[in-house]
């Protein structure tokens, strides 16, 4: 008798929890309907203002000077045609000199290689195989734009590793977790065996650069998407620094110019459209890029078309993306000069979460608010840009953020210093739970603002810096503002030395 009162009592509380069960299901399921309805509106509104941004005013056009000497760099193959197919082309055509960089052979793309090796999950060495059938492709598609093999330079670099090497692994080799190795595999490489460090790649564009003697310089600027591609930039830009530095430019610097690949939803409409212009992202109009378009006769635009089409690889999984840089014009952009603003040691910059001093500087690093949908979503892990100050003890970072701060978000500020006494690198990470590293590095993350203090010894006599910032949430990144070239302040208004002010305990949110 007890056993069938405890069943049925069972199967009431059971029956009881089956009802809320349900309800939570359908809450959940609603949800889930709502986000992605959200979501999906979002996406759309990003693409349409991207698409009417192809039809509005375009930038003045590129201009060429006489004697050109082409050099592109390109983070994998296929990004050379993608983003200067037909300046390529206009110069070999006009019978001007081009070089193409290639730092990785794209050897981490496993969707990609899964079709090409006809595998579910490729090896490390069916990877190192996918990395050397791209070079080929990268051979057949330079063929197209009138470029001879001699004038394709593979360096063999982790494909998806060189933000490590620019952060992490500058003296110390670097190991892919795609391929499994720290040297570049490649026989037909530029320096077969070369170690996976920064100093290493740095020190190879700086030789290939000084030797060539380029004019003019392509390569993707810090505000692309993709990790590699704004890696590039960083890497690019301190080669020319250091060169120039050295002396090693009688001639003059060089011209440098960025192109784009990736960001959000671009180009918009995705494929091919041979007539129409392509125009830069909205929300890229207003960071300072001065975007110049440069127009391509029918011959070029059909000679870009059909180097796309020989990365057989690439447009099997993601053709459409490919062919919307069928376009009648190309986009390149220009990066202004900028320089970390220099205060007085009286002028104390208190880490408070307070404009105060913040409000008279410019953000360095400007970053576009709400343009992905993951952004739009969480505000307080979307940058709206990155400032930088010094007085003559400290440099001071300052990331702001279009929301308050929200749980689950961390941040890291990362800081490339260039002086007489070489690079130095600095890396600040804030966690979720406001864990500041490393240890003995004041910050305060207040409302919408991030403010961090590094002394400036840390980075020695810098005349340079690169600076970015990142955001994640739950591990997952949110958004980031790319790597940028500051100058530094050469002289520092000294008076007292001071410590920033700072809470005792740093606000978890």
């Amino acid at each position: 008798m007890q056993q069938r009162r405890t069943e049925q009592h069972t199967s009431e509380a059971s029956g009881r929890r089956r009802p809320a069960a349900r309800a939570l299901f359908r809450l959940g399921v609603i949800a889930a309907a709502l986000l992605g309805i959200v979501s999906g509106v979002i996406a759309l509104r990003i693409q349409a203002a991207n698409s009417f941004q192809s039809t509005g005013s375009l930038p003045a056009s590129l201009r060429l000077p006489g004697e050109m000497r082409l050099l592109v760099i390109s983070p994998h193959p296929d990004d050379e045609t993608l983003g200067c197919g037909g300046l390529i082309a206009r110069v070999r055509g006009s019978g001007g000199q081009a070089r193409v960089v290639f730092l990785t052979n794209g050897d981490a793309f496993k969707v990609a290689a899964s079709r090409e090796e006809r595998k579910i999950r490729p090896t490390p060495q069916d990877l190192i195989d996918f990395g050397a059938e791209r070079q080929r492709e990268a051979m057949l598609a330079g063929m197209r734009l009138g470029l001879k093999p001699s004038e394709l330079l593979f360096l063999g670099f982790p494909d998806r590793g060189l933000t490590r090497l620019w952060t992490g692994n500058w003296a110390v080799p670097f190991t892919s977790g795609y391929t499994g190795v720290s040297q570049c595999p490649y026989r037909l490489a530029y320096r077969p065996g070369a170690p996976y460090t920064g100093q290493e790649l740095l020190r190879i564009l700086s030789e290939v650069i000084s030797e060539w003697r380029p004019t003019l310089i392509c390569v993707p600027g810090p505000l692309d998407d993709h990790p590699d591609h704004y890696a590039a930039y960083a890497f690019t830009t301190a080669a020319v620094a250091d060169l120039e530095m050295r002396g090693r430019f009688p001639e003059g610097r060089p011209r440098l110019m960025t192109y784009l690949i990736h960001r959000g939803q671009w180009p918009a409409p995705r494929g091919p459209a041979p007539s129409r212009p392509l125009a830069p992202p909205q929300p890229l109009m207003t960071v300072g890029t001065h975007w110049e378009v440069f127009p391509l006769r029918p011959h070029e635009i059909s000679a870009k078309q059909a180097a796309i089409e020989e990365y057989r690889s690439q447009t099997a999984v993601m053709g459409s993306f490919l062919r919307s840089f069928v376009r009648s014009s190309e986009l390149y952009g220009r990066e202004p000069v900028r320089a970390v603003a220099a205060v007085p040691d009286g002028l104390l910059i208190g880490l408070d979460g307070r404009a105060a001093v913040w409000e008279t500087i410019e953000a360095q690093a400007p970053s576009p608010e709400a343009d992905t949908v993951g952004r739009a979503l969480r505000r307080g892990a979307d940058i709206t840009g990155l400032s930088v100050a010094r007085d003559s003890h400290n440099v001071y970072l300052r990331m702001q953020t279009a929301g308050s701060r929200g749980k689950g978000v961390s941040a890291r500020l990362q800081v490339r210093s260039l002086g007489p006494d070489g690079f130095r690198g600095m890396e600040v990470t804030v966690s979720a739970a406001g864990k500041v590293q490393p240890p003995g590095i004041l910050a305060t993350w207040r409302g919408q603002a991030l403010e961090v203090a590094i002394p400036a010894g840390r980075l020695g006599d810098a005349s340079l810096v690169w600076v970015g910032a990142s955001t994640h949430y739950l591990g997952f990144t949110v958004d980031k503002t790319g790597w940028h070239q500051l100058e530094m302040p050469g002289r520092v208004i000294t008076a007292r030395k001071t410590t920033p002010r700072v809470p005792a305990r740093l606000p978890a949110g």
